[in-house]
């Protein structure tokens, strides 16, 4: 009779030890799968298994702790399992019909040689003003074209980018042409993204001036140990997936998506917090902007260069650090992630060789990362802009071309 009671004990034991590694384990989860300003469900789904545990714990100890009978103890640790078992065979094609269709991407924005299928932009409009006597001998409107990635492309909240802000003030000083924007920036661009979309599809419009601005989307290709990457880095980028890395790696399937889920949620290792200032990217950046430079000077095309503003910096406090994206959700792969000093470094070498590109080209040259404060009123990420930052943009903009400008017409 003492046996089955001695069997009880440990099975109890067994089950109390076994709730508590189960339930540990959702405490070392991935941070980067478990974000909850990025991803918010997955962060509510661990948060509801952290709180449900405890609960499902008691009661199944109750449950053992009423039984007198070793069968029955048995019965109520393994019923629960087998219930689970059967309802996901019973939903798995419910469940596998759904996920494919919410995960099926959008392919009509994705180009098979520029990853993400560039603006198309509008025929020239008619001047809205009169040209000034200084300026009669410029076509009308005088065109720029602006290029870059995200940080040249993206509007503001009230759908207002800087490219909008500053053709507006342009077109409001009368002393100046008619002005034409013409924004054929896009996220995900680097440099190599930029060079071949010019000669494919730009350079046959003819600008009369360019703006580039290039930095983070370059040297985020250094990261080759990201779930962007595939390889070892390339000179030609060839190893970045990008944007493309949401078409190949998409998870479809319940039980891929679930063994994701549980890999990410329990005992997840903790990555490596690599800092480097080597970028050999930096030899491709500087190749393409100085090819895109030549390029353009052949057709006498004036072309401004500008440092890219950014977020980072040595006393950041904790506060700014959940608005980070690059270090949190792009430079970051399994077993490896980039540290802040990195992602300062990195900015900082990549503007420092438009800088040095500028003054050994006949490319102009606008510091715009001075001109922006490094606070969460400018900045809504690592390197995107609020709508003060984006008039602010403009502003320093308007003053560069305003003093172009004047020179050309004296």
């Amino acid at each position: 009779m003492k046996k089955p009671k001695a069997l009880l004990l440990v099975a109890n034991l067994c089950a109390f030890g076994l709730i508590i590694f189960l339930f540990v384990g959702f405490y070392f989860s991935d941070p980067y799968f478990f974000d909850s300003r990025w991803k918010p469900n997955a962060y509510r789904i661990l948060q509801s298994i952290r709180l449900s545990l405890p609960f499902c714990a008691l009661v199944l100890l109750l449950l053992l702790r009423r039984q007198k009978r070793f069968q029955h103890s048995l019965f109520i640790l393994i019923a629960p399992l087998g219930g689970l078992f059967l309802a996901i065979l019973i939903c798995y094609p419910i469940i596998n019909t759904y996920l494919r269709h919410i995960s099926k991407p959008n392919l009509n924005k994705y180009h098979s040689f520029l990853q993400i299928t560039p603006p198309k932009l509008d025929v020239a409009q008619n001047a809205k003003k009169e040209s000034s006597n200084n300026y009669s001998h410029f076509r009308s409107p005088f065109r720029i074209l602006t290029l870059g990635g995200s940080t040249t492309a993206w509007k503001g909240r009230g759908g207002i980018g800087w490219t909008d802000i500053l053709e507006e003030k342009l077109n409001s000083a009368q002393h100046l042409p008619p002005i034409q924007i013409d924004n054929a920036a896009t996220e995900w661009y680097t440099t190599a993204h930029t060079l071949i979309n010019y000669h494919l599809n730009l350079s046959k419009r003819s600008p009369d001036l360019i703006i580039l601005m290039h930095a983070i989307n370059d040297l985020l290709t250094n990261a080759d140990f990201s779930y962007f990457s595939n390889g070892s880095f390339r000179s030609d980028y060839g190893h970045f997936y990008g944007p493309f890395r949401d078409v190949f790696y998409r998870q479809d399937e319940p039980f891929q998506l679930l063994s994701s889920f549980l890999q990410a949620a329990w005992y997840h290792t903790p990555r490596k917090q690599t800092y480097t200032d080597n970028f050999p990217g930096k030899r491709s950046f500087r190749r393409n902007i100085e090819v895109l430079i030549n390029t353009v000077n052949k057709k006498h095309i004036p072309i401004f260069i500008m440092t890219q503003p950014y977020l980072y910096h040595s006393s950041m406090s904790d506060d700014v650090y959940p608005h980070l994206y690059m270090i949190r959700r792009e430079a970051i792969g399994p077993r490896e992630q980039w540290t802040l000093k990195t992602a300062l470094e990195g900015m900082q070498q990549y503007n420092t060789e438009v800088k040095e590109i500028a003054g050994t080209s006949p490319a102009l040259f606008v510091d715009l990362e001075r001109s922006i404060p490094k606070t969460l009123e400018y900045f809504t990420d690592d390197v995107h802009y609020t709508d003060r930052a984006h008039t602010l943009i403009a502003d320093v903009l308007y003053d560069e071309l305003n003093r172009y400008f004047s020179l050309l017409s004296e």
